[in-house]
């Protein structure tokens, strides 16, 4: 990686791939910034159907196992303040959270009787020049409330809800992912996929591509009567490569289908005028691909018997094919 500027405060990273695949960039000041890690997909440069993007994702809430942190600023006051910090959770969601806690009246000595069959846990809490660092690392996934008692009063904008996701947990099936079924699909076809988050925890499902230029982003999540299941749909509208991306909370998955899309209508085959030829003669003619986008190339002749045709891509989307007639 090279590191240029600066100066101004900004700074760019710059990366050239060796080889075409998958790259996750991570970018660090002192520690992870956040957006990052991301996820890269370099083509190779005569794949001019399909550009490179980057797929910049921001996570919600808390990856289960990551420490969650929350400061508070009481450089302001004159006064030293007393903080203490309480958790309590986790709750499957929200709204299985009781209504009194979460009003803005908790108070610390009365926070312990309105919890049932929950206990409240003490986060770790450091000081430095009358900044308040609160830490806390989840064991469990759920929905977690923060309190922070100022002087023993409820300090303002709280409780607040910590949402805690496993995004492992996650369970996508559908098109692209399975080898049996390979990865080539018609151009303005319907594409979905069908993913479990039941054991994922509280969590936004989001889709994203990269594809060839100026191709169609969108995507349906539509929820399944099935608590916690929905089904992704997504219609190609430009031939080429797409690589897909699934995302939990904004945490990305290790589902990443990767899709061949072409139109075979724009498939042109160039061959002679001449409609006969002879036994044990070469027949060869060309198909020009170039416009049909990315797929899966097959070919087959009918006729008296069973011949083997032969085919070689070009690097300009051309295809020739050639076949040896055995009997007339």
């Amino acid at each position: 990686t090279r590191i240029e500027g600066g100066k101004n405060g900004k700074a760019s990273v710059k990366y050239l791939p060796p080889i075409s695949g998958e790259y996750t960039i991570n970018v660090s000041f002192g520690k992870d910034i956040p957006g990052t890690p991301f996820i890269v997909n370099a083509v190779p440069r005569e794949a001019e159907d399909t550009i490179t993007e980057v797929v910049q994702l921001e996570a919600e809430g808390v990856k289960l196992g990551n420490a969650f942190t929350y400061m508070v600023d009481t450089s302001g006051s004159e006064d030293k303040q007393s903080l203490s910090g309480r958790i309590v959770g986790p709750y499957k969601k929200i709204n299985f959270i009781p209504k009194e806690l979460l009003s803005d009246t908790v108070t610390l000595d009365g926070l312990p009787r309105l919890l049932v069959g929950k206990r409240a846990i003490e986060p770790t809490v450091t000081e430095k020049d009358k900044i308040y660092t609160v830490q806390f690392t989840p064991t469990e996934i759920g929905v977690y409330l923060l309190y922070i008692f100022l002087n023993d009063h409820l300090a303002p904008q709280m409780p607040h809800e910590i949402y805690v996701c496993d995004p492992t947990k996650v369970k996508i099936s559908g098109c692209g992912l399975k080898e049996t079924e390979g990865n080539s699909y018609p151009v303005n076809d319907p594409l979905q996929w069908e993913a479990d988050c039941i054991h994922a925890g509280p969590g936004k499902l989001k889709a994203y591509c990269a594809g060839p230029q100026n191709c169609s982003k969108h995507f349906e999540v539509t929820p399944l009567p099935n608590e916690d299941c929905y089904t992704i749909s997504y219609i190609p509208d430009i031939p080429g490569s797409y690589q897909v991306l699934f995302a939990y909370n904004g945490y990305d998955l290790s589902d990443k289908p990767k899709l061949m899309i072409g139109d075979s209508s724009k498939a042109e085959v160039q061959i002679s005028d001449t409609k006969v030829c002879l036994v044990g003669e070469e027949v060869s003619f060309c198909v020009d691909l170039s416009a049909a986008g990315a797929g899966k190339l097959q070919a087959n002749i009918e006729g008296p018997v069973e011949v083997p045709i032969n085919f070689a891509k070009n690097k300009n989307g051309t295809c020739n094919f050639s076949f040896v007639p055995t009997e007339p």
